[in-house]
Formats: C-alpha cells, sequence, structure tokens
C-alpha cells in the first residue's frame, strides 16, 4: 500500500493553520503554564517574554527547520512540538474535507 504524500508548503500556505496553532498554545497555556511554579518551564519563559502566539511560533518553527533559530534546546522543542501538532490537525483537516468532496457527502456526520 501507497503512503500519502504531505506537501508541506500547502499546509503552511493554509489560511487555517495559524488559528489552529492559537488553539493548540491555549490548550497548552492551560496544561503545563502554572504561574509561581518553583520551575520554571520553557513554556514559562516563552509566555513571559511575550512571545506566545502564533505567528511568532510559525517564523521560528520556520528558523529551527533551517537551523537559525537562537532559541534554546527546550524553547525549540515545544515549538516544533506545538506546530507539529498544528500541521497534523490542518493535514488531516483536509484529508478529511478531501474525501468528502470525492465521496459526494456534504455533511460529515452522514453515512
Amino acid at each position: 500500500m501507497e503512503q500519502e504524500q504531505i506537501s508541506l508548503d500547502e499546509i503552511l500556505k493554509d489560511p487555517t493553520l495559524t488559528g489552529t496553532i492559537s488553539e493548540e498554545l491555549d490548550r497548552y497555556k492551560i496544561r503545563f503554564y502554572h504561574p509561581g511554579n518553583y520551575k520554571r518551564t520553557p513554556l514559562y519563559s516563552l509566555v513571559e517574554s511575550n512571545n506566545y502566539n502564533a505567528n511568532y511560533f510559525l517564523d521560528e518553527f520556520l528558523k529551527i527547520t533551517t537551523k537559525q533559530c537562537k532559541l534554546p534546546k527546550g524553547q525549540r522543542d515545544i515549538i516544533v512540538e506545538i506546530v507539529g501538532e498544528s500541521m497534523h490537525r490542518v493535514w488531516l483537516k483536509n484529508k478529511q474535507n478531501g474525501n468528502q468532496k470525492e465521496s459526494g457527502s456534504k455533511d460529515p456526520d452522514t453515512k
């Protein structure tokens, strides 16, 4: 069975990517950001530096892929994790929408 090819250019140009990254950032902030903790995390540092937004994460992700990013490893790792998960969600959504168009189904809940 042949595996589908993922077009990174299509995903990066998708207008819903920044919204998906923002949703993922909100989820991470709720789960892992606890002000006043004794141990500071890379996520805490990004929130504190006012760089906790989708555009910053996407820009830094592109720098990471070309090895031009100057952030510490912990911050790079969290950026790759969040943007990677967001890109995966966008790809799955686009794939699902493409399958619905091919099958002619308008409502994803109809079978």
